[in-house]
């Protein structure tokens, strides 16, 4: 076996056309710069931001993003240090700033106008996430401007959508493995999440059938950033209410009746996360409807064809049997 015509492909994708570097650039730039112009008024809001203080800002001195029991890979101390080294305060309501119009612009990347725009950010996960302050919306900034470093500041949210297009797989893959070269052993941080939290619902809580139908729907998803997002939400063990933030830009390809659907879909997180028990449930109805109200049947089924002809031609590739494609 040649590895050779596979290496060549992989190569072929690190390629990154110029128009793309530059609108993920001037789309980056716009919305620093827009956030710095709102970050005065949104720090008047009343949001507590308590794990911004506490953890992201090393407040509490038992447990922070530096600690070793944090589940965070290493590279997210890095990447926050750009705010945290400033007042607390300050930084919070920049990193509001910055996720609520990274949200705006996501939402209207995909197809959305105002009203879209408006109902994303009325939508209670996004408003979960500015009160606890977690910076889920920085990945959707890296997400959306092709920024991998960022995207991948919560790999578990990100890392489904990064393969919607093979140039950001690829950038994937060589950051993953560059960072596993610096720190050989930071993916067995990520099994010290505390999947009992009250708060949680993936499927190490919810039970493995959530798992199944996740990896169902991730085989038909396509390329399409926010479906292969909602179908990983399912895959992903651990979920906590605020996470689904960064699904509210699919409210913008959402179309009539089904834009206000999926909307009041998303504001059954708040059952989700008020009542005991089975109520966690509640929560993946925002993503399976982020899926199925974006989708059909008869595009499911040409994805998942889709993707059995790539897998086989992959493997003919590698085995150089090119007759089996």
């Amino acid at each position: 076996m040649k590895p050779a015509p596979v290496i060549h492909l992989f190569t072929s994708w690190l390629v990154i056309p110029r128009n793309q570097l530059w609108t993920g650039v001037r789309l980056f730039s716009m919305i620093i710069v827009g956030a710095l112009i709102l970050s005065p008024v949104v720090g008047h809001l009343p949001i507590l931001g308590w794990d911004w203080f506490c953890f992201f800002n090393r407040h509490d001195p038992d447990f922070n993003i530096l600690s070793p029991t944090s589940a965070y890979p290493p590279y997210a101390p890095i990447l926050l240090s750009t705010l945290t080294w400033m007042d607390w305060r300050i930084s919070l309501s920049l990193l509001h700033s910055l996720t609520l119009l990274t949200v705006a612009v996501a939402t209207w990347q995909n197809g959305g106008r105002y009203g879209s725009v408006l109902l994303a950010l009325l939508t209670p996960p996004l408003w979960f996430l500015l009160w606890v302050g977690h910076p889920d919306g920085l990945a959707l900034l890296g997400l959306i401007t092709g920024f991998i470093p960022l995207a991948l500041l919560k790999p578990q949210l990100t890392v489904f959508s990064l393969m919607s297009n093979k140039t950001l797989l690829a950038w994937t893959v060589v950051f993953l493995i560059v960072s596993l070269l610096i720190w050989p052993l930071w993916p067995g941080r990520l099994r010290l999440a505390n999947l009992d939290h009250p708060a949680a619902f993936g499927w190490a809580n919810t039970g493995w059938p959530i798992l199944v139908l996740g990896l169902i729907l991730l085989a038909g998803a396509g390329n399409h950033p926010y479906r292969l997002m909602a179908a990983g939400f399912l895959v992903t063990p651990y979920l906590m209410p605020y996470n689904l933030a960064v699904l509210a830009p699919a409210i913008g390809e959402a179309q009539g009746r089904r834009k206000v659907l999926l909307w009041a879909s998303a504001w059954l997180t708040v059952l989700g996360v008020g009542l005991p028990g089975p109520a966690k449930y509640l929560s993946f109805i925002f993503p399976l409807s982020a899926y199925c109200l974006t989708h059909s049947l008869n595009d499911y089924l040409t994805n998942l064809a889709v993707l059995t002809g790539m897998f086989r031609r992959f493997a003919a590739m590698v085995f150089h049997k090119r007759g089996v494609a």
